[in-house]
């Protein structure tokens, strides 16, 4: 009968022993705390920049999940105070749609709250068509037209030089020199030498 309180014992420090157990791998949340993950932005492209706050309660360690996997977040520290912020670039190859983050509790492996992100395609904008400036055509500048000045050639005198026919030369008259001009000297013709005058005739004496 003596072992009887010995084994109550022992059955009595197991059970505290899994009680305890099993209270340090629940996930500790205090009263009033309501576990929940917020992010900023909800929605945009591949590339956006998303802030992620939970509010949770302090001493436990959690987990951040991107769609099932792993996010590359650091785990929040059972020295670190909630809210916990954490920041999260969509990758570049995400799919358009909704993405799902997870937080899990590192012991126990229970989601504690999830948060919903979409992916959303930035929309192509119709660009209109640039207008082209026109380019200035030169217009030539008309030079003046020089009027070109009449050149008055004197005349041309066409009139025929007079020739001077030489008059028959009497008998027993010396003949008339003939001077050569120089060339492009005009030509001098002397007059002719007029014959002496004839003697009045002699009257024949009267008779006795």
């Amino acid at each position: 009968m003596r072992s009887t309180p010995l084994a109550a014992l022992r059955a009595l420090v197991i059970i505290a022993t899994i009680v305890l157990v099993a209270w340090s791998c629940a996930p500790r949340v205090q009263a009033g705390v309501q576990t929940s993950l917020s992010l900023d932005p909800s929605e945009g492209p591949p590339g956006t920049s998303v802030s992620l706050t939970l509010t949770a309660s302090a001493g436990s360690i959690f987990a951040f999940e991107w769609d099932g996997g792993s996010s590359g977040l650091a785990d929040t520290g059972p020295n670190e105070n909630p809210p916990f912020h954490r920041t999260f670039v969509i990758p570049d190859d995400a799919s358009e749609g909704t993405h799902v983050f997870k937080v899990v509790n590192v012991k126990s492996k229970a989601t504690v709250t999830t948060g919903k992100f979409i992916v959303r395609f930035p929309t192509a904008t119709a660009v209109p068509n640039a207008t082209r400036t026109p380019i200035p055509t030169s217009v030539p500048t008309e030079l003046p037209t020089s009027t070109p000045t009449a050149v008055v050639n004197p005349p041309i005198d066409f009139t025929p030089a007079p020739v001077i026919t030489p008059e028959a030369t009497p008998a027993g008259a010396p003949p008339l020199p003939l001077d050569t001009p120089a060339l492009g000297q005009p030509t001098t013709v002397p007059s002719p030498i007029s014959p002496p005058p004839a003697s009045p005739p002699v009257a024949p004496p009267a008779s006795p």
